[in-house]
C-alpha cells in the first residue's frame, strides 16, 4: 500500500448564499403547502436528494407546479419572466437566490438608464441565464475575449457597465476583462466573483504548493467546483473532480505523496469527510 498525507484546504464546501438557501427551503419544508422546486436548489445530487427526502417535488418548469403550492427558485437567480410569471399565480415564492447574485440583479437596472450593461460568464449556466433574464436582449453576454469585438459601439457619454458570473476563475475573467477596458476604456463595475469563490480557489493555490495530487470534491454541473478543479491543475497538479466519493478510484492515488482535498461551495460536509475516510484507508495520514 503507498503511504501518503493528506491536506485539508481551508476554506472549503458550503458558502452561506448555499446555506441560506438550504435554511429556506428547510423552514417550507415545515409548512403546509406542498413545496416544488424549480430546478436542482444547486447543484449537488446529495442536496437535492436529501430534500427530496424531506418531501420536495423537483420539476423542470412552473407549468409542473399547482396552484397554492410553495416555489422554490435557486441560489443561481431566475430571469424577470420566471418571477412575473409567479407572480400572476396562486403561488407562494421562496427566493432562494445568493444575496450577491441578487445584487448583480440590481446593477442590471443601469440599461433602463441607457447603459451598455456587459455580463462576463459561461452561456447557459443558470446564474448566467437569470442575470441575462433580467432584462431580456439588453445584457450582452462575454464568454471569450473575442466576443467583445461583436459588441455594440460605446455612445458619446454612455456608461459602459460589467458584470461578472459569481463562479468564475481569475484567468477566466482576466481576458475577456482586459478586453472590455481595452475597447471601451473607462468602465463601471468589474470583478463581481464572490468571496466564497475567490477564497476556495486561493486556498486551492495554496494547497497545490504542497501535493501533487489534489482532489475536489463536486459536480461536474458545478461550475465553482469546476473552476477549483482547473486552478489546481494550472498549478501544476495533476487534479481530478469527485462526483461520487464513494466510488472514488483508488487506482488515482499510485505514486501520490501528498494528496490534497477540497470540495466545491455546494458540497456537504458528510461528502468530503467520506473521501477522507477513503483516502486514510487506502494509505493517507493526515
Amino acid at each position: 500500500m503507498n503511504l501518503f498525507r493528506i491536506k485539508v484546504a481551508e476554506p472549503h464546501g458550503f458558502c452561506s448564499g448555499v446555506r441560506r438557501a438550504l435554511t429556506v427551503t428547510e423552514r417550507a419544508l415545515t409548512g403546509v403547502r406542498p413545496v416544488y422546486l424549480l430546478h436542482d436548489l444547486v447543484h449537488n445530487r446529495a442536496v437535492s436528494e436529501h430534500l427530496l427526502r424531506k418531501g420536495a417535488v423537483i420539476v423542470d418548469s412552473l407549468e409542473a407546479v399547482p396552484d397554492g403550492a410553495a416555489v422554490v427558485t435557486s441560489a443561481h437567480g431566475v430571469s424577470a419572466e420566471i418571477v412575473a410569471e409567479i407572480g400572476s399565480r396562486d403561488l407562494q415564492w421562496i427566493d432562494a437566490t445568493c444575496p450577491i447574485v441578487q445584487r448583480i440583479h440590481e446593477k442590471c437596472s443601469a440599461v433602463k438608464d441607457g447603459a451598455l450593461v456587459i455580463l462576463i460568464g459561461h452561456r447557459g449556466h443558470p446564474e448566467t441565464a437569470g442575470t441575462l433574464g433580467q432584462h431580456p436582449g439588453m445584457i450582452h453576454l462575454v464568454e471569450r475575449a473575442e466576443d467583445v469585438a461583436k459588441l455594440p459601439d460605446r455612445l458619446p457619454g454612455q456608461e459602459v457597465r460589467v458584470l461578472t458570473q459569481t463562479t468564475l476563475s481569475g484567468s477566466e475573467l482576466a481576458a475577456p476583462l482586459a478586453a472590455v477596458h481595452c475597447r471601451y476604456g473607462e468602465c463601471t463595475g468589474g470583478d463581481c466573483r464572490c468571496y466564497a469563490t475567490t477564497e476556495r480557489q486561493e486556498a486551492v493555490k495554496t494547497l497545490a504548493k504542497e501535493c501533487d495530487r489534489i482532489f475536489i470534491v463536486g459536480s461536474g454541473r458545478s461550475s465553482n467546483s469546476c473552476r477549483l478543479r482547473e486552478v489546481a491543475e494550472s498549478s501544476g497538479v495533476m487534479a481530478y473532480l469527485v462526483e461520487e466519493p464513494a466510488e472514488f478510484d483508488i487506482s488515482l492515488l499510485e505514486n501520490c505523496r501528498v494528496a490534497g482535498v477540497s470540495s466545491g461551495a455546494s458540497v456537504p460536509e458528510k461528502q468530503l469527510e467520506t473521501l477522507i475516510d477513503i483516502l486514510e484507508k487506502n494509505g493517507g495520514c493526515r
